[in-house]
């Protein structure tokens, strides 16, 4: 049996979520910036020489996520909304 040479899966997904940019996110997430900074810097020197800027900037978003929902959280219009979400209309 033939192996595909694209993932079928990319096709349903936006660019941002393709199989290449996550696989990119999984191999520099998996290692512990705070422990080994210089591995992480080196698998993002890695990525970006392999996928180009383009790309790379979905790479660094995805990555950066996490802290965007946290200062999310932190915001005023964010507790706003959660007042108002709570509240119930019948």
């Amino acid at each position: 049996m033939k192996k595909q040479s694209r993932r079928v899966v990319d096709d349903y997904l936006p660019k941002w979520l393709s199989s290449e940019i996550l696989s990119a996110v999984g191999y520099i997430f998996e290692i512990n910036k705070e422990e080994d900074l210089a591995l992480s810097l080196k698998r993002i020197q890695n990525v970006h020489e392999k996928i180009g800027s383009d790309k790379m900037k979905y790479v660094m978003a995805l990555l950066c996520l996490d802290k965007v929902c946290e200062m999310v959280q932190d915001s005023k219009e964010f507790a706003k909304y959660q007042a108002k979400k709570d509240r119930t209309v019948h």
